[in-house]
């Protein structure tokens, strides 16, 4: 049974012909290349309620019927179909998270690249949304693309093909992989395929480098975002950028995603009204603006307990700077996504893309060209997917990336070989 159309976007993945009879033309990079199939038809399918909050990622089934007895996994983990050349179509709906009639533009969405058939040919995968090639990036190794939409429109029924398979013929060039990321963003860090010892991960607009200092011990490992930073040590990793100067009255907004371990640093001097605090930062570029995982008093006594903030700051000292708390501590051993914005004259924190605290605020941002980005400082435990933006993203925007982020926006069907 197909839901209605106000449940949201119909995706379908389509996937090359045999090398005998091509399937798709076109090369202009502007047109959606058609279907000489004899069945192009998807099967309809139906999705769960969307869950906004921070539950497990949906497990996904990467089993999608069987594959042809030559087939191989090769030494990178990718199929290999031999001669042979396949078409695929996987239906995908993605969950209706805004409000009728309301629109997201450009909006970047994590496609599992798994789902999209048995095989799969980096080299050759192509989206599209309205018959126009949309820019698309991998995370390594290659099993989630990023993926630029072009419109997201409440109540609307949208579709979105994507091209993919061992031998894809004419097929226009893809875009450039930064452009995923051309709506706002000043730097965003999947931490993937680190490079050097210590690692170095560059952000994916402007390859802006991130080191790790002497006092910080990183590693690369992976979990349902893929490859993430694995960080101990009290120091944190550390990017030197003009670009990455946010200041003065304009809008940005600041995302991270964290995961505390029990170890933690010890006791730190904090703020003038303050004689002892625990401070784990997930993100921050002083003055300007911090984004921490815990900061409060250690004291039982203390009425500020541990708990997420956001902050704007003129200069280092604690007058010259505002403050705005979550209303609950973040839970060590699980992954959360904080996220902190500001308009000019409002600041708001949200966990798990839900608000969880605003206020209005005199504080700018101050400006330092030479201030250091610094992830993770006093932080052990895992750290994904940075993101730094000149925009002030809205709730909806915020709640679309929880859940594109969490795999609870894209609903998949079975392939079905054309």
């Amino acid at each position: 049974m197909r839901l209605p159309p106000v449940v949201g976007l119909i995706m379908s993945a389509l996937l090359s012909c045999t090398a005998q009879n091509a399937a798709y033309s076109g090369s202009d990079g502007t047109g959606m290349p058609g279907v000489t199939s004899a069945s192009t038809t998807s099967s309809d399918t139906s999705i769960s309620t969307a869950t906004t909050g921070p539950t497990s990622p949906q497990t996904t089934d990467d089993s999608h019927g069987p594959t042809s007895p030559e087939d191989e996994t090769t030494a990178s983990g990718l199929i290999d179909a031999g001669e042979e050349t396949r078409c695929w179509l996987t239906p995908i709906l993605i969950e209706d998270l805004l409000p009728a009639g309301s629109t997201l533009s450009n909006v970047p969405v994590r496609v599992t690249t798994s789902r999209l058939g048995p095989t799969f040919n980096a080299e050759n995968l192509r989206f599209y949304q309205d018959g126009v090639l949309l820019p698309h990036e991998l995370e390594e190794p290659g099993r989630i693309a990023w993926v630029r939409l072009r419109e997201i429109t409440g109540g609307a029924d949208l579709e979105l093909e994507a091209i993919t398979g061992p031998d894809c013929r004419d097929v226009p060039d893809a875009l450039q992989a930064s452009e995923v990321w051309s709506a706002g963003y000043i730097a965003v860090f999947h931490f993937d395929d680190g490079a050097g010892v210590p690692l170095v991960f560059t952000d994916s607009v402007d390859g802006i480098a991130l080191v790790a200092d002497n006092n910080t011990d990183v590693a690369e490992s992976s979990a349902f975002l893929g490859s993430y930073a694995q960080k101990s040590g009290n120091g944190a990793l550390i990017a030197s950028d003009g670009e990455l100067d946010i200041s003065g009255p304009q809008p940005l907004s600041i995302l991270g995603w964290v995961r505390l371990e029990e170890e933690q640093a010890g006791v730190l001097p904090w703020d003038e009204d303050l004689e002892q605090a625990r401070h784990r930062e997930l993100l921050g570029k002083l003055p300007g603006y911090r984004l921490s995982a815990v900061r409060g008093q250690v004291s039982l006594l203390s009425e500020l307990q541990p708990r997420p903030f956001f902050n704007l700051s003129q200069a280092i000292p604690g007058p010259l700077q505002d403050n705005i708390f979550g209303t609950a501590p973040i839970q060590q051993d699980e992954w959360t996504m904080l996220a902190g914005t500001y308009t000019g004259t409002d600041a708001s924190l949200y966990v798990n893309g839900e608000l969880a605290s605003t206020l209005a605020t005199e504080f700018i941002p101050g400006s330092d060209t030479d201030a250091e980005l610094r992830v993770g400082r006093w932080l052990h435990g895992g750290v994904d997917e940075i993101r730094i933006s000149n925009v002030a993203r809205s709730a909806e925007w915020l709640r679309v990336q929880h859940a594109s982020m969490t795999d609870m926006l894209l609903f998949y069907d079975r392939p079905e070989e054309l």
